[in-house]
């Protein structure tokens, strides 16, 4: 117990002293603020609010590689891997205190974020209880996240020791769980264009000088018209 005490103390140094290490997680950290108009400004709210989620999840993966490749990559170069290997010998403990250190510092950030996010959704939406939910799911979607990313990563960084092998699995695991999101977002835009397509009548009037005009209007707002006008024919 008191060795993973000295463990978690030994990264809790060396992550504050870690200057690159600090500036990047800081400005992670702020852009979560960039969501802010996906909120405010009513357009964006109701078209492309999406994006505000996008860039959280965006957020949490870079932080995701950041920290593994400053906990679990450079440590190796710096030989901060083999000052803890002097002082445990326990390889398997030291690695677990990693884990569980990152998780810590995660989790911290994450719970930031959160409650960034559901208090611009606050000015939205002032229900106290639907507010709690979103800002739950963004908290646990956040860590599902984080978690899937390590352990990935772990499991494939494991069958070589080369730094610059987990280099490339760090960063194209980066990209790989990037992909998905934006795939799926692009699905659910073509299958709106296509209802919305759907929707739309196509009007052709020829006036008295045999002129033809075209008009698209909204289906509904078609069929609405021409129950209106049936009843006044009647």
């Amino acid at each position: 117990m008191s060795s993973m005490k000295s463990l978690y103390k030994n990264h809790t140094v060396y992550f504050f002293k870690n200057k690159t290490l600090i500036s990047l997680v800081a400005i992670l950290f702020f852009s979560s603020f960039a969501a802010s108009p996906f909120f405010f400004i009513q357009p964006l709210l109701y078209n492309f609010n999406w994006i505000a989620y996008f860039i959280v999840y965006a957020i949490v993966i870079l932080l995701a590689l950041i920290l593994n490749h400053f906990f679990l990559i450079s440590t190796k170069k710096n030989q901060y891997d083999q000052i803890l290997n002097s002082l445990h010998s326990n390889s398997r403990k030291i690695f677990i205190s990693k884990y569980l250190f990152l998780l810590s510092v995660f989790g911290v950030l994450s719970f930031l974020i959160a409650i960034i996010l559901a208090s611009f959704m606050f000015t939205v939406f002032t229900n106290n209880f639907y507010n709690l939910l979103y800002f739950l799911g963004i908290f646990i979607s956040n860590f599902v996240v984080f978690n899937a990313f390590f352990w990935i990563f772990s499991l494939f960084s494991s069958f070589s020791k080369n730094l610059l092998y987990k280099n490339i699995v760090n960063v194209s695991l980066g990209i790989l769980v990037t992909i998905p999101a934006i795939l799926v977002r692009s699905l659910l835009a073509k299958d709106a264009s296509d209802e919305s397509l759907s929707q739309i009548t196509k009007i052709t009037e020829v006036s008295k000088e045999n002129k033809i005009n075209n008009y698209y209007v909204s289906k509904n707002a078609y069929e609405s018209q021409m129950i209106v006008l049936n009843f006044a024919l009647i």
